[in-house]
């Protein structure tokens, strides 16, 4: 039991009754008897996904990100495993540390020069926990081939989840010359990464 000092003089008989968490806050109860004087006494507890350096008691603070609580009447906060994050204050389970969503290669891994009539992969792969929910690519700028040279392959990992996408563009022409941009996204939000593509007329060097 926490005892709180009760403005009354003598002897105290203090019982302790735990409310229906209707508000916001847990709550104790506390009932003080002089005689024929009752004296009633309510301090809140922190909730889960709050802490208090106060014994646990009001003011009660939410946990800042990359940290939760799954239980109440805290004096601080438990910190998400290396790499987690959550997605926002007020955490109350382990289950919010979550990934941040990130581009792990892409391809060409850097400027890229080729030839008319030559055929331009580009390749993006990611990782989030949750999976991302999407990943393409776009040109900075600029408008995507037709789809009759453009080719779109995604990959999935051994849990059948998104692992990446492949653009393929076939017979490439010097319009095709441009910034590529990768996207994507999950709850935690959204990244992106870059590669320059150069489409030189004529044919490679050497070749008939």
């Amino acid at each position: 039991m926490i005892r709180q000092n009760l403005p009354v003089q003598g002897r105290d008989h203090l019982n302790r009754v735990k409310l229906p968490q209707a508000d916001p806050k847990l709550h104790q109860q506390y009932v003080g008897e002089i005689g024929s004087f009752r004296l009633l006494i309510v301090l809140a507890i922190c909730k889960p996904g709050y802490y208090s350096t106060n014994n646990g008691i009001s003011p009660c603070v939410q946990c800042p990100m990359g940290t939760y609580q799954d239980n109440d009447q805290q004096t601080k906060c438990k910190s998400c495993p290396a790499g987690t994050n959550t997605a926002s204050t007020g955490s109350t389970s382990q289950k919010d540390c979550l990934s941040p969503v990130r581009i792990t290669t892409i391809i060409p891994t850097s400027d890229y020069t080729t030839y008319e009539n030559e055929a331009i992969s580009l390749a993006c792969y990611i990782a989030g926990d949750p999976t991302p929910c999407s990943v393409k690519w776009t040109k900075v700028g600029g408008s995507l081939p037709s789809s009759d040279r453009l080719a779109i392959k995604k990959a999935y990992d051994l849990d059948n989840k998104l692992a990446g996408v492949e653009y393929i563009i076939s017979g490439a022409v010097v319009a095709d010359s441009g910034i590529y941009e990768c996207k994507t996204s999950n709850k935690h939000g959204s990244v992106t990464k870059q590669v320059r593509i150069t489409v030189l007329a004529g044919s490679p060097p050497g070749t008939v």
